[in-house]
């Protein structure tokens, strides 16, 4: 069976309207393991067209902007060759980020001058959020075969290692049914489903900062 057989005229994991999947789609998409070692298997799940192409628009703006706050070994070079692939051919994103970014004086390691270095650029969170949403659905559909619904409440939080809250989570993924996943360096993830909740916990890029 092909993975399109597989996955045509199923339930969309994002939306949960039966028999409205063409194909499949990644939940995590492949583009973001562009410069990096791509992982053995990336989850996947049944999804719509109208699901797939709105994930698809949020997804291009993320992998344009989280290298800029990656902490992978190679992230550097992902941002200057991937990024800059991505920017040239989005020049609207371009000049938000141009004039949205702040910059301060740091001391080059190279030639050891104070030459002005990137220090932040402006993030939409929004969209940062409504991508959370569909990864929550894939993963749950793909590793509990659990499908949420719009009418399920979803809490999206950001945590701090140092958070008392962090602990909490620990001491929770310790019951119930877990998952636990290193897609590369550029996902990590952990999920645990146990009577009426799901809780999923993310590391992206090897940890991106957040104002």
């Amino acid at each position: 069976m092909t993975s399109r057989k597989k996955y045509l005229r199923k339930t969309c994991a994002y939306c949960g309207i039966p028999i409205s999947s063409p194909t499949n789609d990644h939940v995590f998409a492949r583009s973001f393991f562009k410069g990096s070692v791509a992982p053995p298997t990336i989850p996947q799940v049944p999804a719509c067209n109208e699901c797939n192409n709105s994930k698809s628009s949020l997804e291009l703006y993320l992998c344009t902007v989280f290298p800029f706050g990656s902490k992978i070994s190679n992230a550097k070079e992902i941002l200057n060759e991937w990024g800059a692939r991505r920017l040239k051919n989005n020049q609207k994103l371009r000049k938000v980020l141009a004039t949205g970014s702040k910059t301060t004086n740091k001391m080059s390691s190279e030639s050891g001058l104070i030459l002005p270095a990137l220090e932040s650029i402006p993030f939409d969170n929004n969209i940062f959020t409504k991508w959370l949403f569909y990864i929550v659905k894939g993963l749950s559909l793909h590793h509990f075969n659990i499908t949420i619904s719009n009418n399920d409440n979803i809490d999206i939080r950001m945590l701090r290692a140092i958070d008392d809250c962090c602990l909490t989570y620990d001491k929770a993924f310790q019951v119930g049914s877990s998952v636990q996943e290193n897609l590369s360096e550029v996902f990590y993830y952990r999920g645990l489903s146990s009577e009426s909740i799901i809780l999923w916990e993310f590391k992206i890029l090897g940890g991106l900062n957040f104002d």
